[in-house]
């Protein structure tokens, strides 16, 4: 403030008449960044006075000028042309150092020389990137690692030369991409002759997400570009449109450094697709018949490999491995035959041609195949047939003549068909054909048995996604952010009054049929989700046998269980065969849902109405019969206390009676003045059934339900159903899969609470540092007690040893404490994780765990 309130003075009128000279007019023009100041003037002696008067008001203000750290820089007209020379300054009668004749000095990071040739920039932009380069390479990293440094700084630090440099692109190009390109290969094993534009592509296009130090030097250009033409200082416009020629026109082209990246990949896709014919291969074949969801499993799977194998992925994907016809065409081997069939030695021919690997290639396919058969095997209630030793056989069900790699034959009569290839990417479409072409009649003979849509859909299969109709304003697709069953639910995004129609292709007949569904909202809305069955054989206008509101307010899962005999409308013979979803009418900020597990019941048991699913317009049932008592009590506002009013005998006693269940649930597992040490008898075998087995047994199955969450706060884990729900089972089963609540409540939730419960009590505490803290300051003795305190369990006992060596031996009382403290955060952190999952999965009003009322509400 002090630099800038100075500047402001000696630029004042009076000071002005020194800024000019003769007619010439010449200006004076002072720049002062913070406290870095630099004077132009068209006369030593207008320079020398502005500095006279620096100097003094400096030295009034007991500041000080390090006139070693000055310089000065000069340029005047000989004859016909401008030559530097050497111009003598002083300040506070010290002379300030000169630039020498064809030097250069910097001012706020750019560099000035009497060329402005930037060649001081272009020095250090070349061997600053090689120092980082080299001492990334260096380091024992893996090649991802080492990618992620030079994405998320090694061209940040070129940045700034990229913004006050006038460089070119051809420039940069030539001499710093091929310094980054020269160790990403290196990192890689991409020899010179594999491209690397399958390495610069997204992650969902099996590509690394990086790319040169050309793409960050457009980046900057055209930040700048922008920031001159946006500024509202007209002088800062006037140099936007004076300088928009050139090589300023590429640049002026884009709006924003996302348009750049995306003409850059766009570029290399067009490369792959058009140009490299071997080396995109792979990449044209896979962006046309893979699958979108395969592109995501891949980045992850691929992140996670060994450096050797991460590095032959990307030499596969761009072909630069050397088979012999590649090392034929880089003219390092004369021959281009395979040597045991002498056909050309293609990695086509590696992966999936030679007939002398093929006991090689069908280790490779039965791998694949047993990796999913095992998958496959925790299907609730459904038999698995698979060509593989240890299975029932396919022939079972199909015969000889046709013998499908898997059959699964699911509860609900549905019969699933899976026929795997494990060929060369660019055999994906011929691959598919010959396996369809195979199967043919096989799958016109189950269709004679299975002409209808699924009893349930669970949408594992992408294709059960064409048995729904919508409007072009509306979005399906799978999805596997949120799911109720496996690992996919049907995502569908509408627009206002959108209807999402289903013709099941047969008719369920009864009063007693209806409809089961899961549905998940991310947001709350105050608007229903309209659902209508229909019997497409009465006449149009009372067609709609039922129809009911599923309200959208709430978030997690929902489940809707409706029979047709809640209505009293029903035709003579009641029935339906279509099912239309009509969206809320009225907009709404979050118009996404997410369906799984649509279920079309024979038969369906009373069901209690709640917030979720009102009762429904022409219910059988009324307000005070037995199976809407739970709504009913929904509806009623609890009364308000405010002190004032005496309370009467009877409210005395209903008070009375709340404080003793309090009082018991208190002590229900034993007396809170009693110490762990101190229980005996059935207290300490509980206590040791309960806590000490049971918490081991629960940290077990925790992992069990695989509880995660991601980057956008999404929780998912296994799904969780009642106890005796169709779906679900034990978490004594580890391969994963839906769950049962029941066990998750009381064999994870409890034990962990209680647990936690009994260790944050003083007592407690108090006794564990008098036992252990001679053990904890013993370097022999420190991991048994750990032990001791986590209860065996290996994630606490690291976390506790990491607290502990947080300080240094030996451990206080208070250390001691503090990391005993840390360690029943984490175990509250992990309860209120195992909470939170819980009410995802829809354990509130509206249940999604499998029933709405006691039939299985355990």
């Amino acid at each position: 403030m002090c630099f800038n309130t100075f500047i402001q003075h000696i630029k004042a009128e009076k000071y002005r008449q020194f800024g000019f000279s003769f007619k010439l007019l010449n200006p004076i023009h002072w720049f002062q960044f913070a406290d870095d100041a630099a004077v132009i003037t068209g006369q030593e002696s207008e320079n020398q006075h502005l500095l006279n008067r620096f100097s003094i008001w400096c030295q009034w203000s007991d500041m000080i000028i390090r006139v070693d750290k000055c310089s000065t820089f000069g340029i005047k007209k000989a004859i016909t042309k401008s030559v530097q020379y050497l111009p003598k300054l002083l300040i506070s009668n010290q002379l300030i150092p000169k630039i020498t004749i064809g030097e250069s000095f910097q001012y706020l990071g750019r560099y000035f020389d009497f060329h402005m040739s930037n060649d001081n920039h272009k020095t250090e932009l070349t061997t600053l990137l090689s120092e980082l380069m080299s001492d990334i390479d260096s380091k024992p990293l893996h090649p991802k690692n080492k990618l992620l440094l030079y994405s998320r700084y090694v061209l940040s630090k070129l940045a700034w030369h990229f913004n006050v440099a006038t460089l070119s692109k051809t420039w940069v190009t030539e001499n710093i991409d091929s310094i980054a390109n020269k160790y990403i290969r290196r990192w890689l094993e991409v020899p010179i002759s594999g491209t690397l534009s399958t390495v610069f592509l997204t992650n969902n296009k099996f590509g690394l997400s990086i790319y040169p130090p050309s793409v960050k030097f457009i980046q900057c250009q055209t930040v700048l570009r922008k920031a001159l033409k946006s500024s509202p200082n007209e002088s800062t416009n006037d140099l936007w449109r004076a300088t928009s020629n050139h090589t300023n026109i590429q640049y002026d082209a884009y709006n924003s450094i996302k348009e750049v990246l995306k003409d850059f990949r766009s570029g290399h896709e067009n490369k792959l697709l058009n140009q490299l014919t071997s080396q995109g291969s792979f990449f044209c074949s896979v962006t046309k018949f893979a699958l979108p969801q395969l592109s995501k499993v891949w980045s992850v799977a691929q992140s996670k490999l060994p450096k050797n194998i991460y590095n032959f992925t990307i030499r596969y994907i761009n072909n630069s491995l050397p088979t012999r016809k590649n090392l034929n065409r880089w003219a390092i081997s004369s021959n281009s035959d395979c040597s045991f069939c002498l056909s050309p030695e293609t990695l086509l021919h590696i992966v999936a041609g030679c007939q002398f690997y093929l006991d090689r290639f069908t280790w490779r396919h039965n791998s694949v195949l047993n990796f999913l058969a095992h998958q496959l095997q925790t299907v609730d209630g459904s038999t698995l047939y698979a060509d593989l030793n240890g299975f029932k056989s396919p022939s079972i069900l199909t015969g000889d003549t046709y013998r499908p790699d898997l059959l699964l034959s699911c509860s609900n009569g549905s019969l699933y068909v899976v026929e795997l290839t494990t060929g060369y990417e660019t055999n994906l479409k011929n691959n598919v054909k010959w396996k369809k072409d195979k199967y043919r009649e096989l799958l016109r003979q189950l269709e004679l048995y299975i002409d209808a849509v699924p009893h349930i859909l669970s949408f594992e299969d992408p294709s059960e996604l064409d048995y729904f109709t919508f409007p072009n304003t509306s979005i399906l697709m799978t999805s596997t952010k949120h799911y109720k069953d496996g690992f996919h639910s049907m995502k569908w995004q509408w627009e206002a009054g959108d209807k999402l129609k289903l013709n099941w292709k047969q008719r369920l007949d009864g009063s007693n049929a209806g409809i089961k569904l899961w549905i998940y909202r991310n947001e709350s809305s105050a608007a229903n989700l309209s659902v209508s069955l229909i019997d497409s054989k009465l006449h149009r206008s009372k067609n709609v046998v039922i129809q009911f509101n599923f309200s959208l307010n709430f978030t997690g899962w929902r489940a809707a269980w409706v029979a047709l005999r809640e209505t009293k409308s029903l035709p003579k013979r009641p029935g339906y065969d279509q099912i239309v979803f009509t969206a809320p009418v009225q907009e709404i900020p979050s118009r996404v849902l997410f369906m799984d597990l649509l279920c079309f019941a024979d038969n369906i048991i009373y069901q209690s109405r709640d917030e979720i699913i009102p009762p429904i317009s022409g219910d059988i049932y009324d307000i005070t019969f037995t199976w809407q008592q739970t709504y009913r009590w929904s509806l009623v506002n609890p009364p308000e206390v405010n002190g004032t009013k005496p309370l009467s005998a009877k409210e005395m006693q209903q008070l009375n009676d709340i404080y003793l269940i309090e009082k018991r649930l208190v002590n229900w597992f034993a007396k809170e003045g009693v110490r762990i040490g101190e229980f005996q008898g059935n207290v300490l075998k509980r206590w040791e059934s309960v806590v000490i087995l049971g918490f081991q047994r629960a940290r077990r199955y925790l992992k069990v339900l695989n509880i995660t969450v991601s980057q956008d706060d999404v929780i998912t884990g296994s799904p969780l159903f009642l106890k005796r729900s169709q779906f679900g089972q034990g978490l004594e089963n580890a391969t994963g899969g839906n769950k049962k609540l029941g066990d998750v409540s009381f064999q994870v939730l409890f034990p962990l609470t209680l647990e936690y419960y009994f260790s944050i009590k003083e007592s407690t505490i108090r006794d564990t540092v008098w036992r252990e803290l001679a053990n904890i300051n013993s370097v022999v003795r420190r991991e048994f007690a750990v032990k001791r305190i986590t209860k065996q369990d290996s994630a606490y006992s690291e976390f506790l040893l990491s607290e502990l060596r947080k300080f240094k031996s030996p451990l206080t009382h208070v250390r001691f404490r503090r990391s005993l403290y840390n360690l029943n955060q984490r175990k509250l952190a992990t309860i209120m994780l195992l909470l939170e999952y819980m009410t995802d999965q829809g354990w509130t009003h509206g249940s999604a765990m499998g029933s709405l009322d006691h039939g299985m509400n355990k």
